[in-house]
C-alpha cells in the first residue's frame, strides 16, 4: 500500500489587540474650574483678613490660621488637579507600553506558529509531488515506490511544473478591518503578518493532466524539448504502463529526439506486442 500525508485545512485564529484608543484630554482650565470655584471663597476669607487686619480691628496673630486655611485652600486648587492630571496621562502611558509589549509578543508567537505551518504544508507537497532529479533516481534503483500512483487515486497524473508561490491551505479566521478615527499601529502589524503569509514559497506547482487534458508548451524547440522531457520523466516514474499511455505525434526532422520512447514500457501495448 501506498502511504502518504495529505495537506489538511486548518483553522489558524488571531486575536484583536486591545483598545489603545488615546485618551481624551480635557482641557486645564475645565479641570481646575472646579476647584477654583471652591477656592474662591478661601481668596475671599484672605481678603477679609487683611482688611481687617488694616482697619486695626483684629491682630496679624489672630488671622495666621484663617491665612493658613486659605493659602493651602488655594495652593491645593492649582497643585493637585495638574498632578492628579499628569500622573492619569503618565498611567495611561504605561498602558499603552504594557499593551504594545504583551501584543507584540503575541504576533511574533503567531507568527512563528504559521511560519511552522507553511514549512509543513511545503514539506508534505515536496514530498508528495518530487522533482526529475529524484523521480531519475527512482528509475535508476527500482525503488519501492517505481509506478506508485494508480489510476484511482487524486493525484494520478498531477505532474510538477516547477516551484512558485501556492495559496496556504488554512482559514485566517483574523478581525475584520473596522473604521476608526485613529490609526491603531498594532491592528496594522496584525493584518501585515496575514497579508505575508498567505502564500508558501518554493512549493511545487502542481497542474493536473486529467483535469486539464488538453495542454501547449510554446517557445523555442530547444527550451521546450527539455522541460517536456521532465514532464514525460514523472509519468513513467510515477505512473506504471498499465495504467498510462505515451504516444508521440512528431516530424521527420524531430524524429531523432523522441527515439528514446521507443524504448519505454509506457509506449507499448499491456503484451507488449505492438508499439503504439
Amino acid at each position: 500500500p501506498r502511504f502518504r500525508e495529505t495537506v489538511e485545512e486548518e483553522i489558524f485564529k488571531i486575536e484583536a489587540p486591545p483598545n489603545t484608543e488615546e485618551q481624551e484630554d480635557t482641557p486645564w482650565l475645565l479641570t481646575i474650574g472646579p476647584m477654583i470655584t471652591m477656592g474662591s471663597t478661601s481668596f475671599v476669607m484672605l481678603i477679609v483678613s487683611f482688611i481687617s487686619m488694616k482697619q486695626g480691628n483684629r491682630e496679624l496673630i489672630s488671622i495666621l490660621p484663617t491665612l493658613a486655611i486659605s493659602i493651602s485652600m488655594m495652593a491645593g486648587t492649582l497643585i493637585w488637579p495638574s498632578l492628579n492630571r499628569s500622573f492619569a496621562k503618565k498611567q495611561h502611558q504605561k498602558k499603552l507600553a504594557k499593551i504594545e509589549k504583551k501584543y507584540g509578543e503575541y504576533l511574533v508567537k503567531k507568527q512563528q506558529q504559521l511560519h511552522q505551518l507553511m514549512e509543513k504544508q511545503k514539506q508534505i507537497l515536496l514530498a508528495n509531488n518530487i522533482s526529475s532529479s529524484e523521480c531519475y533516481r527512482i528509475i535508476a534503483n527500482r525503488s519501492k515506490n517505481l509506478w506508485e500512483r494508480e489510476l484511482h487515486q487524486k493525484d494520478f497524473l498531477a505532474l510538477r511544473l516547477g516551484l512558485g508561490k501556492v495559496p496556504l491551505k488554512a482559514k485566517l479566521d483574523y478581525p475584520a478591518e473596522h473604521f476608526s478615527l485613529n490609526d491603531d499601529k498594532l491592528e496594522q502589524r496584525m493584518r501585515l503578518i496575514v497579508e505575508e503569509n498567505k502564500e508558501i514559497e518554493g512549493s511545487p506547482i502542481i497542474e493536473s493532466f486529467i483535469d486539464k487534458n488538453i495542454l501547449a508548451l510554446t517557445g523555442k524547440y530547444e527550451y521546450v524539448k527539455p522541460y517536456m522531457d521532465n514532464l514525460i520523466l514523472q509519468m513513467i516514474a510515477l505512473h506504471s504502463y498499465y495504467d498510462l499511455k505515451i504516444v508521440i505525434f512528431t516530424n521527420k526532422a524531430r524524429k531523432k529526439y523522441w527515439s528514446y520512447m521507443k524504448q519505454m514500457p509506457h509506449a507499448f501495448s499491456n503484451q507488449k506486442e505492438m508499439r503504439l
